[in-house]
């Protein structure tokens, strides 16, 4: 079975057992800075995938890190790695904490919104194109900017599954493509 579908099962059955309780954003919290901690740290990465150390050794671990926040959630959250520790799926724990925050912010009607462009966008320009897309999408969007001076100009939009590509760089790559087509004629 692929793996992302095998996470997003594991993330949406963590979102449908805190969102009830009305932990679904401490939740979504919780998972980011857990991802983000292990990406900083390999060594502790390693451990809690590594077959050799005991189940319980990885939760006594992990009951250590949450021990000054210990909680409901941090349970639940304890709880939920032990699963995929007995499953041998803790290898998915960045996979399942990027799907969950998709279902979380879906659920929140919020969603993410990457605008690139080849020079930093005037704040007028970015308020115009953000409004723009939470008329569209209904929901409020987080936003993330890049830049990429090779775009030449112009901007292209990652919105959802939907890319709006606005550049001259792909103005140029489709003008190129009518040209060719006018040249087999």
């Amino acid at each position: 079975m692929d793996e992302l579908i095998i996470a997003d099962r594991y993330a949406k059955a963590l979102f449908e057992i805190v969102q009830p309780l009305g932990e679904d954003e401490v939740v979504e919290e919780e998972l980011l800075s857990f991802s983000a901690a292990l990406k900083s740290s390999p060594e502790l990465e390693k451990f809690f995938g590594n077959p050799h150390f005991s189940i319980e050794d990885k939760v006594k671990t992990l009951r250590g890190l949450y021990k000054k926040s210990a909680g409901k959630t941090q349970d639940t959250l304890v709880r939920f790695f032990e699963v995929l520790f007995k499953k041998h799926r803790f290898y998915l724990v960045h996979d399942i904490t990027a799907l969950y925050k998709k279902i979380a912010d879906e659920s929140q009607k919020e969603t993410a919104l990457v605008i690139q462009s080849a020079v930093p966008l005037s704040v007028a320009a970015e308020q115009q194109i953000v409004s723009q897309m939470e008329r569209i999408a209904q929901a409020k969007v987080e936003v993330k900017k890049e830049l990429n001076p090779s775009m030449i100009g112009g901007i292209t939009v990652r919105f959802r599954n939907k890319v709006l590509d606005g550049s001259v760089k792909n103005m140029i790559q489709l003008f190129r493509k009518e040209l060719t087509k006018i040249g087999s004629i």
